[in-house]
């Protein structure tokens, strides 16, 4: 019966999530009436039998693709499900992030009537622009997967005698499974972060004012050298996490092709970590204070040094912590190939 779980998995991957459920009852009760009718009413039947009647119904792509309502357009019956839902959290996060980009930019000290007005107008246009090239990206990134990852195009040219059912992928169970809401937050934070530090990075900072009632003043709290030192690879790596969780969601389920590309993401924050540690200061103090006055310059000062050595304790922290979830996160790949059927 275990046969029948992993076929009715297979398909249910591949259709709309809001009718899978029904769509798996549906399918695993025409199984059992196949196998009655068929072979006569049972309570267990052999593996040979099961996969008599699961050839007749054919390859979980084919199947699946009966219960596509549009089979023709650029993304195939097998992703176009999971393409649609990750343009959905894409489109979400990209207007997420330049609405906080807003907010923060509302706090610009010379910030007019005026010129409130213009952010506004600015806005509109600017969250059109990133959805629809936030679209083509993922978009891109689907293409891609589809024609060029094993497992995931549609093999036109397979007959369905070609497949075997034992090569049917087996059930995950509920630790292996990578729940939507993980690659959804992952998703949104990765994109909200892409567009803060590329866009708005000089807008973030502290905003004061010495006296009430004056115009408000603004000190950037990120190094200028340190961001243009950094960005570059932390790009890299937030565009490799975007693919990963879209990766996620297209595959459900802890495997050897998932943690294997996790693994090579927590290698490359490593390497960062690394990097920032040694320098230069992503924070810098005496920037900081040498945008007060001398009096308050003099009182923050060793809160200043304190707050240096706290921002280097916290890299190392977060360097030890990603060294330590790596060997944990080996340790499993190779219980997944253990775990991994062997194909004849």
């Amino acid at each position: 019966m275990e046969l029948i779980k992993r076929y009715v998995f297979a398909v249910g991957k591949r259709v709309p999530r809001k009718q899978h459920e029904d769509i798996e009852k549906e399918l695993e009760s025409a199984i059992f009436d196949m196998l009655e009718d068929k072979f006569g009413k049972k309570s267990d039947y052999s593996e040979s039998e099961i996969e008599e009647v699961l050839k007749v119904f054919g390859p979980p792509w084919e199947v699946a693709m009966g219960y596509q309502k549009n089979p023709g357009h650029l993304i195939g019956p097998e992703l176009i499900n999971t393409y649609y839902l990750v343009i959905k959290i894409v489109s979400g996060a990209v207007t997420l992030g330049l609405l906080v980009s807003f907010i923060v930019g509302l706090f610009q000290p010379e910030l007019t009537i005026g010129k409130f007005f213009l952010e506004i107008l600015g806005l509109i246009p600017s969250v059109l622009t990133g959805v629809i090239t936030a679209i083509g990206f993922v978009t891109v990134i689907f293409y891609l997967i589809e024609r060029n990852a094993p497992g995931y195009r549609l093999k036109d040219t397979m007959a369905s005698v070609d497949w075997k059912p034992k090569d049917l992928p087996r059930v995950p169970n509920k630790k292996e499974k990578i729940t939507i809401g993980e690659s959804v937050v992952g998703i949104v934070f990765t994109i909200i972060a892409i567009i803060i530090f590329n866009f708005f990075a000089e807008k973030l900072g502290i905003y004061y004012t010495e006296t009430f009632g004056e115009p408000w003043k603004f000190v950037q709290i990120f190094s200028q050298e340190a961001i243009i030192t950094y960005l570059p690879f932390w790009n890299a790596v937030w565009i490799i996490s975007l693919i990963f969780q879209i990766f996620c969601l297209i595959q459900r389920e802890w495997n050897v092709k998932t943690r294997l590309f996790d693994i090579f993401t927590n290698l490359l924050s490593i390497g960062i970590l690394t990097m920032m540690i040694k320098g230069p200061e992503l924070v810098d103090m005496n920037l900081l204070l040498s945008n007060t006055s001398s009096d308050v310059a003099n009182s923050l000062t060793p809160l200043a040094e304190l707050l240096n050595y706290s921002l280097d304790f916290v890299l190392i922290f977060a360097l030890v912590g990603t060294i330590i979830g790596l060997i944990v996160k080996v340790i499993k790949l190779f219980i997944s190939i253990a775990l991994s059927p062997s194909k004849n």
